[in-house]
C-alpha cells in the first residue's frame, strides 16, 4: 500500500486519489471505461479527457483501463486480458474502494510478498475471490488490479493469490 497525494481540484466523482492514479496511468493512446455513474458524470468525463487525452469506451471489453467501485466492477473474464504472446495487452482496472465498507480480510501471497500479507477487504466477497482465483488462472494472461482509496494505492498483479483469511488473522 503506497500514500498518494492527489490533486485538490479531482472531482467528487474520482477524489484526489483516483485522480493521481489517473494522471499517472492514462494518455492519448488509453482507451477507459467508467462505470455508469461516472460516464454520466460530465465533471468526471471532462476533467479525464482534458487532463489525460484519454479516449472514452462504451464496451469495458475495448478498454485499457476500467475504473469502477466494486458494486459496478464488470466481471474479470469480460475484460480484456492480454493473449499469451502479449499478456501486456491486457487491462488494468482502477477499483474506487473509498466507501467500501465491511469486515473481509483476505489472505494474499505471490511473486513481490514475502511470504503472505493479510489485510482488510471489505470489496472481496467470495464471487470476486473466485472470478480472481480464475483471472490468475489465465496467466500470462489476465487483468491487473489497483486499488485506490482517498489517500493510497494498492496493487494486485494477475499473479497475486488471494483467498478469505480468518477475521482474527494479523498481517
Amino acid at each position: 500500500i503506497h500514500p498518494l497525494t492527489g490533486p485538490a481540484e479531482a472531482p467528487a466523482g474520482l477524489g484526489p486519489g483516483l485522480g493521481a492514479v489517473a494522471l499517472t496511468v492514462l494518455d492519448e493512446e488509453s482507451a477507459l471505461w467508467l462505470d455508469p455513474r461516472r460516464a454520466a458524470d460530465a465533471e468526471v468525463t471532462s476533467w479525464l479527457t482534458f487532463h489525460t487525452g484519454v479516449r472514452l469506451v462504451t464496451a469495458a471489453s475495448d478498454a485499457d483501463f476500467v475504473l469502477a467501485d466494486p458494486a459496478s466492477l464488470p466481471p474479470l473474464a469480460e475484460l480484456a486480458a492480454g493473449t499469451d504472446e502479449e499478456p501486456h495487452r491486457s487491462a488494468t482496472a482502477l477499483l474506487d474502494v473509498r466507501d467500501a465498507a465491511g469486515t473481509v480480510r483476505i489472505l494474499a501471497e505471490g511473486p513481490g510478498i514475502d511470504g503472505h500479507a493479510i489485510a482488510d477487504a471489505p470489496w472481496a466477497d467470495d464471487a470476486f475471490l473466485d472470478a480472481w482465483r480464475a483471472n490468475g488462472e489465465r496467466f500470462p494472461r489476465g487483468v491487473d488490479l489497483l486499488l485506490v482509496d482517498a489517500v493510497s494505492v494498492a496493487a494486485l498483479p494477475r499473479t497475486t493469490r488471494l483467498r478469505a483469511a480468518d477475521p482474527r488473522s494479523e498481517s
